[in-house]
């Protein structure tokens, strides 16, 4: 069976990933959710979705997916740490100030 076959799949899925990159377009929510259906834990194909989905920079990700409310909370977790973990703890302080002022422009908080 073509499954069974290690060479068949890594080829299938890089020829995935050259046209989600090329094609700036994620997987859809059906595949993401059959994916994470398919799998218990961690895994490749976990990674590899995650990976599509937060591979920029600046935290976009690919383009083309319009129902995030469909993907599986597991999935939208795994992308949530991802992002979070480039974040260097130097470069942000979570501190009280630091979000008041980033969430509340023109406000000032003083800690006591």
């Amino acid at each position: 069976m073509y499954l069974d076959d290690q060479v068949f799949c890594n080829a299938i899925l890089q020829s995935n990933i050259e046209v989600s990159i090329d094609e700036d377009e994620c997987p859809s929510a059906s595949i993401v959710e059959l994916a994470y259906d398919s799998t218990d834990g961690p895994c490749s194909l976990r990674n590899l979705l995650v990976g599509l989905f937060t591979r920029s920079e600046d935290g976009e990700g690919g383009s083309g997916l319009d129902d995030w409310y469909a993907l599986p909370g597991e999935f939208l977790y795994d992308c949530a740490t991802t992002l979070m973990r480039r974040v260097p703890a130097a470069k942000k302080a979570w501190t009280l100030d630091a979000l008041t002022a980033d969430l509340l422009p023109g406000t000032r908080t003083t800690t006591s």
